[in-house]
């Protein structure tokens, strides 16, 4: 940061990304937020300008997933591309600011009940639970649901393994 704008160096030190922007995150996924005035846009490691920002908040890009905020105050998923994955219609997601960070499986809420959403944007199972009525675990590619006594596993890809 100089003189109130930023850019970006390599591991050399050199200038790699010029000193033009008003704002920007850190690069994740090769990739990082950037601000130009009113403009809010992601560029790559070359400077590469991807795609706009048209969002009120979210998190950064992990493993090519990146949570966004509209400006009503719902959740939902963009991929690489800037594309929709999941809607913007949940309350919160569990780790908004590092999506999904046990693996391939968020949790998800809409009013008080919650969902399991994959990386595509899938609710894993295919419904919502009242989460006093559940015991639940996930990390990697797995949910472990117990609900009524009754153990159902699901893997990330919206399958139910047992």
């Amino acid at each position: 940061k100089k003189d109130g704008k930023v850019g970006f160096v390599n591991e050399q030190g050199e200038s790699a990304i010029p000193l033009v922007y008003d704002g920007a995150w850190d690069f994740s996924d090769d990739m990082t937020l950037v601000r130009q005035g009113d403009e809010r846009f992601w560029i790559d490691m070359q400077g590469n300008r991807l795609f706009d920002w048209e969002w009120a908040g979210g998190s950064e890009m992990i493993d090519g997933v990146a949570v966004v905020r509209s400006a009503e105050g719902l959740y939902g998923l963009i991929d690489r591309e800037g594309n929709l994955i999941a809607d913007c219609e949940w309350d919160d997601f569990e780790f908004t600011g590092q999506p999904f960070m046990l693996g391939e499986i968020m949790r998800a809420e809409k009013g008080s009940l919650w969902g399991f959403v994959n990386k595509q944007g899938v609710l894993i199972s295919g419904r919502l639970y009242d989460p006093s009525a559940i015991t639940v675990v996930w990390c990697g590619d797995s949910l472990f649901l117990l609900e009524d006594g009754v153990l159902s596993i699901w893997h990330a890809d919206g399958t139910q393994v047992y």
